[in-house]
């Protein structure tokens, strides 16, 4: 007895699982993100947006178990694929990192300001989450970096204390060592 209909060629499972890596010929799940790049570049009508580069810490290693030479260099895009994304090269201005609770402050398109520390950037939206200065359980999702009007970093001492120093640029480091 053979069967009737169309062959199947390719079965795709939905799942919420975070993309895996390649290791020695199977996978791994991805590691926590350590840090995210903070790029800009102007439009076309001159107006700045922002690129956001996630880095995990499976990033810093080849699929060998070597040393990568240069960090992360694409660009979150929002509903696309990783091979997809913006290439960061010499045209985008690089401006600071971001770590878990980095101080930030963003003035999204409808004027309304967020300041508050960074919890997370959602790769598959392309948007960050913020917790509230005074209550970290206190989020706020869904904000698209890209589209912001101001996007700030600010110093904040060891003891916790915020001080009002914007950081406008920082120098952008690979394994200790400063790169484009």
């Amino acid at each position: 007895m053979t069967a009737k209909g169309d062959v199947i060629r390719k079965v795709q499972l939905q799942t919420n699982s975070k993309k895996a890596v390649d290791v020695r010929g199977g996978s791994a799940d991805r590691a926590e993100m350590v840090r995210v790049d903070v790029f800009t570049k102007p439009n076309r009508r001159g107006v700045g947006q922002y690129y956001l580069v996630p880095v995990y810490r499976n990033d810093v290693y080849n699929g060998d178990g070597t040393l990568k030479d240069t960090p992360p260099n694409r660009a979150v895009q929002a509903h696309k694929s990783e091979e997809d994304w913006p290439v960061m090269d010499k045209s985008f201005r690089f401006r600071f990192s971001l770590y878990s609770f980095s101080l930030i402050e963003v003035t999204k398109p409808d004027r309304e300001v967020i300041l508050g520390y960074f919890r997370s950037l959602d790769r598959s939206t392309g948007t960050i989450a913020i917790s509230a200065p005074e209550n970290a359980l206190q989020l706020t999702r869904g904000i698209g970096a890209k589209t912001s009007l101001s996007f700030k970093k600010f110093h904040v001492d060891r003891l916790g204390s915020y001080t009002p120093h914007e950081i406008h640029q920082e120098t952008r480091t690979w394994r200790g060592k400063a790169c484009i």
